[in-house]
């Protein structure tokens, strides 16, 4: 769904929007699609609650805190539910002091609204379609629908006035001209005295279908003519009109007539438009990739290679790993209508505008081959129609011949281009592949021509064909053993015999006409519903479950390789993920637009996914917004999808988050208030290099936990409780620094944290420091990404700790290339480092060195020598391990003897990650990373699935707690023949050639420009020797900056 434990994810509207309204607070916006309402904050934009039901009106409290949708009255502080009226026909209004609510139907009920239940005062004559109520300011009720209005008084239970239409029309209430806008199509639109019904006023240049928004607080509403073509708007105010600049057409809106605002909903967007000018203000739209709604060219799933290709409105298309739930966006391509993936992904297949067939290499972008420039036909319509081999050496397209009126699949060399054809058809419904591709499956139909049908993919012979007459079908399907097809008739599964051609069974359940597949054995079978709805059967007909899976029409079900997973794909942008047998949901896949960014998350709250997509994210209760990423320490949860596949057991996240704390940074003397939120970072000069700095802080309902201080990126200190003055009187927590200035600008910002280890916006000055004489620095424009890079100062020095561990004390432990690997990153680093610094001082720790002494004395001598302006880099390869007692990570220095029964000896000898952080705070150069290639120990899967999620958010709460750059081999083990033939571990391997060169750009090595090279890279590398791709953990919350300039 879209909030998640009330975690927020801006997936927006599916389907069009139908209703729109804003509370008189002028906060907050409703909005209403089919089958759910999205709340929306009016200022910032934010999508909020999502309430989960339809209706055909948005009815708020006058004080906005209580919504009814068809019955079920909601508070829109908490989101929940508080009771049910009932009655889908009826309509409902709130008193003016919102004590009471009026239910209309074919009675008018009053009832309280804190319970919903309430007294019948009088019958009603009934009313018809479009049923809608006001009171009025006398306290009267208005009542209308599409023939009549009439007019209630409440206190006398008696109706007072009733006018009824000559035909059924559309009525607008006007409510500041207290009148009534009665109008049919290509008809004058009368405005009536509501209290008479006498005509005020008659609008006739009208068109076929206009519109009318009325204004919420002044006497002007808006007309629409309704014409797709001229788009013209016009206020009128009841005298005069007032023509408005031409925008794009819209379904309906909101109108503040006093700020000359419209809300005008456009699809499933609402722009807020000035009237006067018609410039857009802004848009309420979601932030997830929209999937798509075309079948046929924007989804294909290769099941043996688990990968689904998807079209998103951002990129040419996705592919989604579906063993570890990693979407890559390839690079976009230019008129793209319908696209066939190669099983490599390298390789696409392109109907270009239905003009032509072309062969693309998706990574260079080069045109490989020009199949078919398209004159009397037309290309495929079908997915399954529509694809290459599992090899990619042959492509099957299809063909609709115009004169003939029949269709051909063609298979064709990628190579050399030779086509045959193979199969011939009228049309086809829902044709489906086998997993191998070696068979297909499909309704042949036409006119008074239906036939089930199987045919060999390799020869085109025809397997199956089965009369189906004029029964119904939407289903058809070859078993896994490839000797039986199963179909639907009258939604009824029959199970025929290939070879023979006979009946072998027809299953005792009806599937209806909804989104169906099967898994491969067809043991079960699974609906989607267009309203979400997922529904799972066995073969005999017994209904294993039915949930509400979805906000909107499911388009697809999938199957793991193994069909114990699920994969539902819909409108609502979202992709589930679901036990096959159970229909237990284990999470939900967002895709977000421009790059890969993406975010799973669990039923309770727990997600994994970019740093981006979690950005993007937030924790809301009673209309208190609380970004994700401040929650970070509590939610995220690393390899959480594979995790929850492999059955790791979470217990649920049974907390609520208290109010952001507040931090405020004051320079010197100069005071800033605590609650005001100011809009841009102040600025100050400094011209003795040193800066006297103030952090004050405060956690509503809470306590201030720690205070983190960062100067261009990295930490200078965090202070734990204790450790900072505390003001009881004003709740107000105070810690005083005096930093030393670098030359130039300086970027200071302050966090705090409370107990819940939530996070405060962060708070931010500049300090520009001119030292007399002080020559200016180079600075690289960008990193090539559009990132800004640090100041680099040549003069400045390198500090390298270097630890490559072989010899362990305990001989079981050995490893045979960490010592290579270490020697190898050394010499590349000294050699690369002499391109942008002069100095470089170096430790290498190695085997007998390599003991916990050995390598903090490393530490130590760096913490003592090391200024802001240096550079720290810190690389290990070794054994690294998580403790089972605190489940904390841990480097294994040489004297750590048994990994086995590790804890004592960690707890002594190790090195964790709480003492990485430490001297990550103390080491006072500003521009740090640390590389890690710790090779775990064997054992289970699962196990090591579990240590190594723990090493990366260990890894992450530091990088992000101390601003600096951690980059670490994901779940790295030993494997002889990676080894072997490489000369290295695959991370170190890859590491190196970036580092040389490879990972260049704007003629430069970054940080950052390391990180992504090898998160691409080293996936490749381990899937080629290791059957399975790895992907490394990369953080990085300080400065990107160089370490090779490139000649």
């Amino acid at each position: 769904m879209a909030q998640t434990g009330n975690i927020i994810i801006p997936s927006g509207h599916a389907k069009p929007v139908s209703s729109i309204v804003v509370d008189k607070q002028g906060k907050y916006m409703y909005t209403l699609e089919s089958n759910k309402v999205i709340m929306w904050d009016v200022k910032t934009h934010d999508q909020l609650y999502t309430f989960e039901n339809g209706g055909k009106d948005i009815i708020l409290s006058n004080d906005g805190t209580k919504m009814i949708l068809f019955g079920s009255c909601y508070s829109t502080v908490t989101g929940k539910l508080l009771f049910k009226m009932g009655g889908s026909s009826n309509t409902f209004a709130f008193s003016p002091d919102d004590t009471k609510i009026y239910i209309i139907g074919s009675s008018l009920i009053i009832a309280d609204a804190n319970t919903g239940k309430g007294e019948e005062i009088l019958k009603t004559p009934g009313f018809g379609y479009s049923l809608s109520a006001f009171v009025l300011e006398d306290g009267r009720l208005l009542a209308y629908d599409n023939t009549a209005w009439r007019i209630y008084d409440l206190a006398q239970k008696k109706l007072d006035f009733e006018y009824k239409a000559e035909y059924l029309n559309s009525m607008v209430y006007l409510p500041t001209l207290h009148a009534m806008a009665n109008y049919l199509p290509e008809k004058p639109v009368n405005i009536r005295d509501i209290y008479t019904g006498k005509v005020l006023s008659t609008l006739k240049h009208t068109e076929s279908q206009p519109l009318l928004i009325p204004s919420a607080d002044n006497t002007e509403f808006i007309y629409y003519d309704g014409n797709m073509i001229t788009n013209t708007f016009t206020i009128y105010n009841g005298e005069t009109w007032l023509p408005v600049k031409r925008i794009t057409a819209l379904s309906t809106g909101y109108y503040n007539g006093s700020t000359g605002r419209l809300f005008a909903v456009k699809g499933v967007d609402i722009d807020v438009i000035n009237v006067k000018t018609g410039a857009k203000l802004a848009t309420f739209k979601r932030q997830v990739a929209d999937l798509g709604g075309d079948i046929f060219s924007s989804l294909q799933y290769n099941y043996s290679t688990a990968t689904l290709n998807i079209v998103t409105d951002d990129s040419v298309y996705k592919s989604i790993d579906m063993v570890k739930l990693k979407p890559f966006r390839h690079k976009p391509i230019a008129n793209m209508s319908v696209m066939a993936f190669s099983t490599t992904g390298d390789t696409v297949a392109i109907f270009s505008g239905y003009k032509s067939l072309t062969l693309k290499n998706i990574k260079t972008g080069k045109l490989l081959l020009t199949v078919k420039k398209l004159i009397d036909e037309a290309s495929t319509n079908e997915r399954d129609n529509f694809f290459f081999n599992e090899t990619g050496t042959e492509l099957y397209y299809t063909l609709f011949s115009i004169p003939k009126q029949r269709c051909t699949i063609y298979r064709m060399n990628t190579k050399t281009g030779v086509t045959v054809p193979l199969i011939s058809f009228i049309g086809t419904r829902n044709p489906k592949l086998t997993p191998d591709k070696s068979m297909l499956a499909a309704i042949d139909e036409g006119y008074q021509y239906d036939h089930a049908k199987v045919w060999d993919i390799t020869s085109g012979k025809l397997l199956f064909d089965k009369n189906m007459g004029e029964d119904s079908h939407n289903y058809i399907s070859v078993s896994a053993n490839k000797k039986q097809v199963l179909f639907t008739r009258n939604g009824t599964p029959e199970l025929y015999d290939i070879a023979a051609g006979a009946l072998v069974n027809k299953f005792k359940v009806s599937l209806g006409h909804d989104v169906v597949n099967a898994t491969p054995d067809l043991s079960t079978f699974v609906t989607g519903s267009v309203n979400g709805f997922i529904t799972a059967y066995k073969a005999d007909g017994t209904q294993l479950y039915s949930v509400s899976g979805h906000l909107a029409q499911v388009r697809r079900i999938l199957f793991s390789q193994d069909a114990a997973l699920m994969y539902t794909v819909a409108e609502d942008q979202t992709i589930k993920v679901w036990q096959t047998q159970t229909g237990k949901l284990l999470g939900t896949l967002y895709l977000f637009n421009d790059g890969d960014d993406f975010v799973f998350i669990d039923p309770y709250g727990r997600f994994d996914g970019t740093e981006g997509g979690m950005k993007r994210m937030y924790y809301f209760r009673n209309r208190i917004k609380v970004s994700l990423d401040v929650v970070y320490e509590r939610f995220y949860t690393p390899n959480l999808y594979q995790r929850l596949v492999n059955g790791e057991d979470f217990p649920p996240i049974d907390i609520i988050i208290n109010p952001q704390p507040k931090v405020r940074i004051n320079y010197a003397e100069v005071a800033r208030n605590l609650n005001v939120v100011e809009d841009k970072v102040q600025t100050y000069n400094n011209t003795t290099g040193v800066a006297e700095i103030t952090v004050n802080a405060s956690a509503e309902n809470d306590k201030v936990d720690e205070i983190r201080l960062f100067h261009n990126g990295k930490i200078v200190n965090l202070a734990t409780r204790g450790l900072f003055v505390t003001d009881n009187s004003t709740g107000t927590d105070t810690k005083k620094y005096t930093l030393n200035l670098l030359p130039g600008v300086n970027s200071i910002r302050a966090v705090a944290l409370n107990s819940q280890r939530t996070e405060s916006r962060p708070d931010e000055i500049t300090v520009n420091y001119k030292a007399a004489g002080q020559p200016n620095l180079p600075v690289p424009a960008n990193n090539g990404t559009n990132g800004v890079l640090a100041q680099v100062d040549r003069n400045a020095t390198m500090h390298l700790v270097v630890v490559g561990i072989n010899a362990y004390k305990n001989p079981k432990m050995s490893l045979n290339y960490a010592l290579a690997d270490a020697t190898a990153f050394k010499n590349e680093a000294e050699k690369d480092a002499k391109t942008i610094i002069t100095n470089v001082k170096t430790y290498f720790v190695t085997d007998a060195q390599a003991d916990k002494n050995g390598i903090t004395a490393a530490f130590a001598e760096v913490q003592k020598n090391a200024k802001p302006q240096d550079v720290f880099v810190f690389y290990y390869a070794g054994h690294g391990v998580i403790s089972d007692k605190n489940k904390e990570f841990y480097l294994v220095p040489n004297d750590v003897t048994d990994l086995k029964n590790v804890d004592e000896a960690l707890a002594q000898n190790g090195i964790p990650s709480k003492m990485l952080q430490q001297y990550a705070i103390d080491i006072s150069a500003q521009k740090q990373v640390f590389i890690l290639d710790a090779c775990q120990s064997a054992g289970a899967f699962q196990q090591l699935m579990t240590n190594d999620a723990n090493q990366q958010k260990n890894l992450a709460v530091v990088a992000r707690s101390t601003g600096t750059h951690w980059i670490a081999a994901s779940g790295s083990q030993q494997f002889a023949q990676e080894f072997a033939q490489l000369g290295h571990g695959a991370f170190t391997y890859v590491l190196l050639k970036a580092m040389q060169g490879e990972a260049a750009s704007n003629k430069m090595v970054t940080i950052n420009g390391l990180k992504n090279f090898l998160q691409v890279q080293v996936p490749d590398l381990m899937k080629k020797y290791n059957g399975a791709p790895q992907y490394p953990a990369t953080y990085g919350y300080g400065s990107d900056f160089p370490v090779e300039m490139m000649k």
